[in-house]
């Protein structure tokens, strides 16, 4: 029996817009992602701080102030609070690339500052 042909090109085009679709759905969670991420990391209402020393960090933004006293072996501690603030990517690329956090750290901060000042 003799399949029934239908139109390839249409079936074609409503699968790329479909795909289309599809991408700005998920452009508009990754913003809204991003958005709570930032607003969670750089504020850091309603979790605890990192304690260092006599040092208390709330946000991400005062770790970066405090960047400089931190060494390579300290930064699984940070992906883990960094982690507890939302941020599981960041965490993640920390802890892949331990000798690498302070650069990881200033990046993901200068990427969220900007997306704050928006």
């Amino acid at each position: 029996m003799a399949k029934k042909r239908t139109n390839s090109k249409k079936s074609v085009r409503t699968k790329s817009e479909k795909k289309s679709q599809d991408l700005e759905k998920n452009s508009e969670v990754s913003k809204e992602v991003i958005s709570k991420i930032a607003k969670d990391l750089l504020t850091g209402n309603d979790k605890n701080p990192y304690y260092y020393g006599s040092i208390v960090i709330q946000n991400l933004d005062e770790l970066q102030n405090h960047l400089h006293n931190f060494s390579e072996h300290e930064a699984g501690w940070l992906a883990d609070w960094i982690d507890y603030l939302g941020d599981n990517h960041t965490a993640i690329k920390i802890r892949e690339n331990p000798n690498e956090f302070k650069t990881i750290i200033n990046e993901r901060y200068l990427e969220l500052k900007k997306l704050k000042e928006r």
